[in-house]
């Protein structure tokens, strides 16, 4: 995560040190970050390759992932879409190393509100989310043959719905 104090490698122009231009900046945690700063923090544009691995590329705010960006993790993963205060927020997508994808709603990191979550081996849900985990209604689809669409409750079927496994339809809650 990015921090507040930084080591500035650069020069002083005009005396000014709250301009927006880009710079090169090593920050506290050890994270390279070259791009625009305001009062030698990432402010504006920028990339950041972090020790663990990680690089994002996008919009900052005082310190903080915040606005459009993209962040390309050590595991292969991949999320392109908004940030807010260092989390993933508003729309975007996240493709995981396994190959599964995840595209919709997030809030603090988490998925929250309408999204779809494709795994590597075709199956999907089509529907709402809370905290993470599949809330409200929904749709669940294994194959071709069987599905699920009704209510969920963290992450379980829960409440009305239809099952659907080949010629058989059960309906119920």
């Amino acid at each position: 995560m990015a921090c507040c104090i930084a080591v500035c490698q650069g020069a002083w122009a005009l005396d000014s040190m709250g301009e927006s231009r880009p710079h090169r900046r090593t920050l506290k945690d050890g994270a390279s970050y070259v791009g625009e700063t305001r009062l030698f923090r990432p402010n504006g544009n920028g990339k950041a390759e972090y020790s663990n691995g990680d690089v994002y590329e996008g919009s900052w705010k005082k310190s903080l992932r915040d606005g459009n960006g993209k962040c390309t993790y050590a595991d292969g993963g991949i999320y392109d879409g908004s940030w807010f205060e260092d989390k993933r927020s508003g729309e975007g997508e996240m493709t995981y190393s396994s190959g599964s994808i995840y595209r919709g709603a997030w809030r603090n990191d988490q998925y929250e509100g309408k999204g779809v979550f494709l795994w590597a081996d075709g199956a999907y849900y089509k529907g709402e989310w809370s905290h993470g985990m599949r809330n409200g209604s929904g749709t669940m689809v294994w194959s071709d043959t069987i599905q699920y669409r009704g209510n969920w409750k963290d992450g379980k079927r829960h409440g009305v719905g239809e099952y659907i496994a080949g010629q058989y339809h059960f309906q119920g809650s």
